[in-house]
């Protein structure tokens, strides 16, 4: 702990500022991308009715592992000089509100189509809505909640309650670090079979990891323009790499380094930069999304082939898109500015 005090002291020597916000367009663009990569891979899910050549293409969850970076990456730099009660409350608002929509939705969905809602699927409810990580009633191998994209959110809000403890105790990076290291180590020691340990100790946490170092070189130093290359490079491997989760992670973190390196001469596109910022709806409300574009296009019926696929794609991509920013104008903005102060009670009783 004190090599760690010695760190975070150096860190205000050096000429930072801990109460930053910084914004980063390029940032926002790779959020975008993450999200449509997300989309994609969803969209070429097998259906017997369409020609799909991408069937067997899961380069699209490689989405995940650039937003788990560009997570670590965002905390670091926005939110390290916040106090932990208004830390938690702003990131409990970020993410739950619009989280408990997107599964309450499913939710009736499920209902109205037919499906009986067993005890076994409302005790995952609760769970699910509490962030609490589980095996699936349909697919008992999968850590998966009751709104099976909220998976990347337990692991999303195991982060933010790490880097919270973190804040705490002063050393938000170093503290934040070692928790991660740890449980990481813990977990390819023992390797658990609880649906707990196997998320609050996988390999993925690292990937958070990852983004906080970046957020803190670019603090520091900031990266070279040269070092651009990473962004095509990284892109190119990380579809090549497989399931492996470290190998990814290094794919994500070189892709986000990449893009840092370019911010002076990133053109200002303002859909992308739009897309950036929706990206969260975009990726908790795509799925309703695709099933309605889905269906339109099953209805055109056209015949099996290139053109179908393509009518296909770009039918998810844009009924995702705009769902997202609608989603984004009207429904996420309204509530965050609505609960952007915390309640004065729990932001005093945190903060002490």
């Amino acid at each position: 702990m004190a090599t760690s005090c010695r760190f975070d002291s150096g860190l205000r020597h050096q000429g930072f500022q801990l109460n930053d916000r910084e914004s980063f367009i390029s940032v926002q663009y790779l959020r975008a991308v993450a999200a449509l990569l997300v989309v994609l891979h969803h969209a070429r899910n097998r259906r017997d009715w369409l020609f799909n050549p991408l069937e067997d293409f899961y380069g699209g969850t490689t989405g995940v592992d650039i937003f788990f970076v560009v997570s670590g990456f965002i905390m670091f730099t926005a939110a390290r000089g916040e106090q932990v009660g208004t830390f938690v409350w702003r990131r409990l608002v970020r993410v739950a509100p619009l989280y408990w929509m997107a599964t309450l939705l499913m939710l009736t969905l499920a209902v109205s189509g037919g499906e009986v809602q067993t005890a076994d699927r409302l005790v995952s409810l609760v769970k699910s809505l509490l962030f609490f990580p589980h095996f699936s009633v349909d697919f008992p191998d999968q850590v998966w909640p009751y709104f099976i994209p909220g998976w990347t959110l337990n692991y999303e809000m195991f982060f933010y309650a790490l880097f919270a403890v973190g804040i705490a105790v002063g050393r938000p990076l170093v503290a934040t670090s070692c928790i991660i290291v740890s449980l990481v180590a813990v977990g390819l020691a023992v390797e658990p079979e609880e649906a707990i340990g196997l998320t609050y100790t996988n390999l993925l946490l690292l990937e958070f990891l990852a983004g906080m170092w970046i957020g803190y070189v670019q603090a520091k130093h900031g990266f070279r323009s040269l070092l651009g290359v990473l962004l095509p490079i990284g892109f190119v491997l990380i579809f090549l790499v497989g399931e492996n989760v470290l190998l990814r992670g290094l794919c994500a973190a070189a892709i986000l380094v990449g893009a840092l390196s370019l911010e002076s001469v990133m053109p200002k596109l303002n859909l992308l930069k739009a897309l950036g910022d929706a990206s969260y709806a975009i990726y908790l409300f795509h799925v309703p999304a695709l099933f309605v574009a889905a269906a339109a296009v099953k209805r055109l019926a056209l015949p099996q082939g290139w053109l179908q696929f393509g009518v296909m794609i770009a039918a998810c991509m844009l009924a995702s898109m705009a769902v997202g920013l609608v989603i984004r104008r009207f429904v996420e903005q309204p509530l965050l500015r609505s609960l952007r102060t915390p309640p004065n009670l729990l932001s005093s009783r945190m903060t002490n």
